[in-house]
């Protein structure tokens, strides 16, 4: 069995950044000039210890995620990989893995327990996703972002700006 095959997709690249406006004119001197930029968690005043502003934008079929942590509320995934104070760097943090259902996501947990691998931060929101960060740094050098999609998560997505000036290497 592989995970990448029988449990999940990838759709996404994450990176860390101490500056959101210097990391998205990077991207956009590389051609995707197209973000969507959203607080999260405290940073929106949610309920989360947690917060974050975070820019999406799609390139081609793959998303780029980018999030610049509250430094006093950081989610611990990102410290490890968070660039130091006004270094104005982007950091690789995770790929992104969709998991399509309940039924798939309950068999990706038993998975990655038989496997030992370690589910270092979770989060849920039962009608929108589900959401694990497993440590694959050991094996792959980055964190694995496994997330559970859902139809409001869908229509979200949807609305990510599209960067069509990204070309595919089918094409």
């Amino acid at each position: 069995m592989g995970i990448f095959k029988d449990y999940a997709a990838i759709f996404q690249f994450g990176y860390v950044t101490d500056d959101l406006e210097s990391a998205v004119a990077r991207f956009g001197e590389l051609g995707i000039e197209r973000f969507r930029i959203s607080p999260v968690g405290a940073a929106a005043n949610g309920h989360s210890p947690f917060g974050a502003r975070i820019a999406m934008a799609w390139a081609g079929e793959l998303m780029i995620e980018i999030i610049e942590p509250l430094r006093d509320k950081t989610a611990p995934v990102y410290v490890d990989d968070l660039p130091p104070a006004e270094s104005r760097r982007c950091v690789f943090n995770h790929v992104g893995l969709a998991v399509p259902d309940h039924e798939t996501w309950n068999a990706l947990e038993k998975e990655l327990e038989r496997r030992k691998l370690p589910i270092v931060w979770r989060g849920s929101n039962p009608a929108r996703f589900d959401v694990s960060y497993v440590d694959t740094r050991p094996l792959l050098g980055h964190y694995c972002e496994f997330i559970r999609i859902c139809p409001v998560l869908v229509e979200q997505f949807a609305n990510v700006p599209k960067n069509d000036t990204v070309k595919s290497w089918l094409s």
